[in-house]
């Protein structure tokens, strides 16, 4: 079964000047806003420009005309965001869900108690996290036991 880290849907919401601004929103799976996130927006394989998402999760574009964009970023705690939209109506809010770490590493823990190790290296791959951090240094024992072949858990365990 696959799952992807991070979802786009359209939502309800109306903006105001429907010809320069485009508005969106990223939250988790729980629904929780994500904050002070940079995005890196380009079109056309070109940097329009960057922003941030506000306390509430929003963010809004200046400048951006019809057609697709692709909307990356990430913040540390959360899965990484490369996601292409295609802006057809202004008036739309897009919200972007992204998985929590914490979210990523349950799966991972499912995967590895199967034997689907490779998969479970992916997911893990998703997550981003910051050098030094306590995060990062779960993220590396998982990697290393996984290139390992060793596993995490004993036939007890699973």
């Amino acid at each position: 079964m696959l799952l992807i880290s991070f979802s786009t849907v359209s939502c309800a919401g109306k903006i105001k000047n429907e010809n320069i601004l485009f508005t969106g929103y990223v939250f988790d799976e729980a629904n929780r806003p994500v904050s002070e996130m940079e995005l890196h927006i380009k079109q056309n394989g070109h940097l329009l420009q960057k922003t941030v998402t506000n306390q509430s999760g929003v963010f809004s574009l200046k400048s951006v005309s019809r057609g697709k964009i692709r909307v990356s970023g990430e913040k540390e705690g959360y899965s990484k965001l490369d996601e292409e939209i295609e802006i057809r109506d202004f008036s739309k809010v897009f919200c972007i869900q992204l998985r929590s770490a914490d979210s990523v590493l349950d799966e991972a823990d499912r995967l590895i108690k199967s034997g689907n190790y490779r998969e479970a290296l992916n997911r893990i791959s998703e997550i981003s996290s910051c050098e030094g951090s306590v995060l990062n240094e779960c993220i590396s024992f998982y990697k290393n036991k996984i290139k390992e072949g060793e596993g995490l858990w004993s036939d007890s365990e699973k």
